[in-house]
């Protein structure tokens, strides 16, 4: 009997203490509507102009495929940050984007320069999308 007593008055305790934490209210957040603005340490331009020369490095492209690759990445990642700001945005929109931006890595591309670059792609989503998160 001494046992149970215990054992609820400790639950009780703990229900109690965490239950504070439950119901804690941020009063930093003013508006709960829209996600926080992320601030980035590159322009759209400056994270284009890195990713072009990994390609260039890696795929061996000649002047022009580089310009046509900077330009498509950085309307790409321009076109993924103003995302954040909207808010509302319909899938089709955003398959219709992720497949013009496929449709133009591939007409820029050598089959050779396309093949390395799957390759390229495949290696990265492996290590950043199979990692185990607890």
């Amino acid at each position: 009997m001494k046992n149970k007593s215990l054992i609820i008055a400790l639950i009780t305790v703990f229900a109690i203490a965490i239950s504070g934490s439950l119901f804690a209210q941020d009063d930093t957040k003013q508006d709960n509507s829209k996600q926080e603005v992320k601030t980035y340490k590159m322009t759209p331009e400056q994270q284009a102009t890195k990713m072009a020369d990994k390609m260039k490095k890696k795929l061996d492209l000649n002047t022009e495929q580089y310009g046509k690759i900077k330009t498509l990445f950085a309307d790409n990642i321009a076109y993924r940050r103003d995302l954040r700001t909207k808010d509302l945005i319909s899938r089709s929109e955003m398959k219709q984007k992720r497949e013009e931006f496929k449709t133009g890595i591939k007409n820029t591309l050598t089959a050779d320069q396309m093949k390395k670059y799957e390759k390229m792609m495949k290696k990265m989503h492996k290590k950043h999308h199979h990692k185990k998160h607890f």
